[in-house]
């Protein structure tokens, strides 16, 4: 089975409105220009705006008010004057840009200046430049050809022959729901893009995921995905960065299995983040020898993990004062740090449960030394050596242990399960969105099982497996 999308043509997606003022101002452009730097190509200026949609589409529901970070280095290969575009761009009110901080070398951010309307219309544009379309053309099709090598038997399913969109039932809902300009414009793009066959993917980076179009897709849009003009499910790890962790915990603290915890050690794709953590474990297997260990306080963790809901039962547990601190009169919100901004900015939620997943996804993201009331909440909360352990892993530098836990997931899912799954089964389509599985209903059943018993083998730890109808 051939992977279908590396054939198909470089083409840029625009908003009809900006797409038609854009070709108006570069010819004005160019007539006062006729020499020198400041001349515009179409082609350029389309591909920067195409990018920074690219962008949104791939910041998810996380992308802040439409602004995203563009590289420096990525826009010099692109093209040696891209300077010159992005002041052409702001001056003629195309895009507009943020700049948070000079002192912290934060870089600028950027956002196109959408039009005023509720339905959206999207021109396909194609490059007129060879040279460039070339270019463009070899660096995607470096990627798709990386992630092809490691995971074909995933790749294959994304292309325009088997994926596909229920393209005017989507539009319908995009433009008769009521959401921010930014977050319509991101959808509408999206679903151009499907409809379009471009199904982009790629799989590098520290966290070894496979990103593909589905892993940035809103799920609200899911079920406008077809496979083969069917619906699809996704399975999906409850509490999957928690489940992993805590079967490092059994291994660590119960089982001390050194055999056990190398095939943990050999998921780590960069060897450096791999002799760290290995010394880690290693240091604190030897001390906990030669202490007494609160071996109830760890199984009853392992307990809750497998048999309850670890979010519901952290909310379930906050002090009343803490609860009391969260609550608005618009319901439950919280200031967190936003990485875009480089400052706390205020999240609402929607129940108590999605903000025990926040909070615990930060407690394995973030540094030591956290001093948030939220923290001080959940160290409470939780079993002290699950806190004695992460901060040992964040020591050196607090990004290898989310590493590690991503690590371990793609491993298990790309490189493991569903490889597996597909040895034995290649007829069954398998999409993967980084902890979950889709696929049709009609394999559902089988990939459940294999994930249960694959995940169960590995981690020691009975998983919870969800069934999301889309």
């Amino acid at each position: 089975m051939k992977t279908k999308i590396r054939n198909r043509p470089i083409f840029f997606l625009l908003e009809e409105s900006i797409f038609n003022r854009l070709k108006k101002e570069v010819k004005l452009n160019n007539l006062i220009h006729l020499k020198g730097k400041k001349r515009i190509k179409l082609d350029i200026a389309c591909y920067f705006i195409h990018l920074i949609s690219y962008q949104e589409a791939q910041a998810k529901d996380k992308a802040d008010n439409g602004f995203v970070f563009l590289n420096a280095k990525i826009l010099q290969k692109r093209h040696h004057n891209y300077k010159v575009y992005f002041d052409f761009l702001i001056e003629k009110a195309f895009i507009e840009f943020r700049t948070y901080s000079i002192k912290k070398k934060v870089s600028k951010s950027f956002k196109i200046i959408k039009p005023k309307t509720r339905h959206y219309k999207f021109v396909k544009y194609d490059p007129e430049s060879f040279v460039f379309k070339r270019n463009l053309k070899k660096g995607y099709d470096a990627r798709v050809k990386k992630a092809d090598k490691s995971c074909k038997h995933l790749t294959k399913w994304l292309c325009p022959e088997y994926l596909s969109v229920d393209y005017d039932n989507a539009i319908d809902y995009v433009n008769s729901v009521k959401m921010e300009d930014s977050k319509k414009h991101q959808r509408r793009w999206m679903i151009e893009m499907l409809n379009e066959g471009f199904i982009y993917y790629q799989r590098q980076g520290k966290d070894n995921r496979l990103h593909s179009i589905l892993t940035n897709m809103p799920k609200d849009l899911r079920p406008f995905l077809r496979l083969k003009n069917e619906t699809m499910v996704s399975l999906d790890i409850k509490a999957s960065q928690p489940y992993l962790y805590t079967g490092l915990l059994k291994l660590i603290f119960l089982d001390r299995d050194e055999t056990h915890i190398d095939n943990y050690l050999s998921t780590i794709v960069k060897k450096d983040i791999c002799e760290v953590i290995k010394d880690v474990i290693v240091t604190v297997m030897i001390k906990e020898s030669l202490k007494s260990v609160d071996f109830k306080e760890i199984e009853d963790f392992i307990y809750l993990i497998e048999n309850e809901d670890i979010y519901s039962y952290i909310g379930a547990n906050f002090s009343e004062e803490f609860l009391y601190s969260i609550q608005t009169p618009l319901g439950i919100s919280d200031k967190f740090y936003n990485k875009k901004s480089s400052c706390k900015v205020t999240k609402p939620f929607n129940t108590i449960r999605d903000y025990c997943k926040a909070v615990m996804l930060e407690f394995l993201y973030c540094s030591n030394g956290n001093k948030e009331a939220r923290y001080n909440e959940l160290k409470r909360i939780l079993p002290n050596k699950i806190f004695e352990l992460s901060e040992k892993l964040k020591s050196k530098e607090k990004s290898m242990f989310p590493i590690f836990l991503q690590n371990i997931e793609a491993n298990l899912i790309i490189d493991q399960i569903t490889k597996g799954i597909a040895l034995k089964n290649p007829e069954i389509p398998m999409f993967t969105i980084h902890d979950s599985i889709a696929t049709t209903h009609e394999y559902a059943g089988l990939i459940k099982e294999e994930l249960t018993n694959q995940l169960f083998e590995f981690n020691g730890i009975k998983p919870q497996i969800t069934i999301e109808v889309w």
